[in-house]
């Protein structure tokens, strides 16, 4: 005789009493039916439960957040470059700036100068009054030097420095002294400005020569002949 076949008897959820089980979540293995089904994939042929769903969505967030941090890390990084880009073309454009007004400066110097020999000669004056009066525009010519690096320092410290040695090397590239004695200019910094000294005025025939940075301007003090007694 054929034996009769049993019907197959289905799994109900244990969740959904009734609903049957009809597929496994692509997860957990776990058996689910209709409502147990939380995410689906885009082709319908992966599905999960809510437990296996929430682990997904918390990694998906978690990579996102990870990937966010670096690209913000890496933008920061461009930034802090970009920064020192502009600080380093700052300070070129400053030196540059700088060196165009010492060229400058010393192009109307060189040319007044000349002027002034041909003045001289003209005048007759002797030879030793017209080195006298070289040598006061090239002890000028380094004063102006030194104010202009001082104005430059006060400019990026608000403040003057203590001693011309702090010009070095981002202000001057070396500290000029006078011309034929070879000292050193004697440099008085005050609350309102500063000093600078010529340390050997009798080369140019006068007792005194000083720049005021105040008055923006030399101050001479020519030697005064002593009297003959009568």
């Amino acid at each position: 005789m054929e034996k009769k076949l049993q019907p197959v008897k289905r799994i109900r959820c244990r969740h959904h009493p009734d609903e049957r089980v009809y597929i496994l979540c692509s997860g957990c293995k776990k058996p689910l039916c209709p409502k147990c089904i939380a995410l689906k994939s885009e082709d319908g042929k992966e599905v999960y439960c809510q437990p296996c769903s929430l682990r997904g969505t918390f990694k998906q967030f978690k990579e996102q957040t990870v990937e966010e941090i670096e690209d913000k890390k890496e933008k920061v990084k461009q930034l802090e470059k970009a920064k020192r880009s502009i600080l380093k073309n700052k300070r070129f454009l400053l030196l540059l700036t700088i060196a165009i007004i010492f060229a400058i400066t010393s192009i109307v110097l060189t040319f007044y100068s000349r002027e002034y020999h041909k003045k001289i000669a003209q005048k007759g004056k002797t030879n030793v009054e017209g080195l006298m009066e070289i040598s006061k525009q090239r002890c000028e010519y380094n004063i102006l030097i030194i104010a202009k690096a001082l104005e430059n320092y006060k400019f990026k410290n608000k403040k003057y420095p203590k001693s011309l040695e702090e010009l070095l090397p981002d202000y001057l590239a070396f500290i000029p002294i006078h011309p034929f004695s070879k000292e050193n200019y004697i440099y008085i910094p005050k609350e309102d400005g500063f000093s600078l000294y010529c340390p050997n005025p009798l080369r140019h025939n006068l007792e005194m020569l000083i720049y005021s940075s105040k008055q923006k301007k030399f101050i001479y003090k020519e030697i005064i002949p002593e009297s003959k007694p009568q």
